[in-house]
């Protein structure tokens, strides 16, 4: 495996190439995430052709149903890698993901008085349609208009995944909006979605089978009460990924790699 790459504008970054193995298909990414972790070296080598950029390692990994690979890159050349190319052999097919992994958002997300049928807010990503691990937003959502709101996505589909992630905030949305817990729009019900919750009592949104918008019941989001989020970890959470302590983050959930600030 080789990774190349054009580089323009001065910033540091960290990048996350995720290969999603199902037959032969692959999956190229970017990610920014809260701490690097330096994953177990596999037996697929790895090694970049970029100055400056380092392979910190590979992992083979699972996420629900899919196989994956996981190449994850430190960039110290001092500029934004705006174009990768990966090249793995003939019998691959790349393709552009996004991943975002142990990363939370606490800002308020509002439309600007501005929304329509085709806007997505939600409290860490309007639009997903690539990978979601262990994350979580708190930050009110507020859409004046219609469109697709969700306490942490807005809008999310094409085999996008959304796992082990949660959120608070409160949503309100104008009339003939999608408003879910968690999610507000899943597309075609094509999200693979594992273990992640919202608050029922915080997020203005008390119906448990309204975690997704548009979809009733969906499978994988699960309501939880403020207590039983501050009586410990949910279900299937990581404790090496997660901790709990009534005195930080409110009692909710934090990232050990990643913690509030105090």
């Amino acid at each position: 495996m080789k990774l190349t790459a054009a580089v323009k504008e001065h910033r540091f970054i960290n990048i996350t190439i995720v290969l999603v193995i199902a037959g032969i298909i692959a999956a190229g990414a970017f990610s920014w995430t809260g701490k690097a972790k330096r994953p177990q070296v596999s037996a697929i080598a790895a090694t970049s052709k970029i100055p400056g950029v380092d392979v910190l390692g590979v992992e083979n990994t699972s996420l629900g149903s899919s196989q994956i690979l996981v190449v994850r890159l430190q960039n110290n050349s001092g500029k934004a890698i705006k174009a990768l190319t990966i090249r793995t052999g003939k019998t691959w097919v790349t393709k552009n993901y996004l991943l975002i992994e142990e990363s939370f958002a606490t800002g308020k997300v509002s439309d600007g008085a501005y929304a329509d049928q085709y806007s997505a807010f939600g409290g860490l990503v309007g639009s997903d349609f690539g990978i979601i691990l262990n994350d979580y937003a708190i930050g009110r959502v507020t859409s004046s208009g219609g469109g697709d709101n969700g306490g942490l996505v807005g809008y999310s589909g094409y085999s996008a995944t959304l796992s082990h992630s949660y959120s608070t905030g409160r949503i309100s949305a104008g009339h003939d909006s999608y408003v879910g817990g968690l999610l507000g729009v899943d597309l075609e019900d094509t999200t693979e979605i594992i273990k992640s919750y919202w608050d029922l009592d915080t997020s203005g949104v008390p119906n448990p089978d309204q975690g997704a918008g548009n979809i009733p019941h969906d499978k994988g989001i699960r309501g939880l009460t403020t207590q039983e989020f501050q009586s410990g970890l949910p279900d299937k959470f990581d404790p090496t990924i997660w901790g709990h302590n009534l005195n930080i983050n409110n009692g909710y959930p934090y990232l050990l790699a990643n913690p509030p600030p105090k």
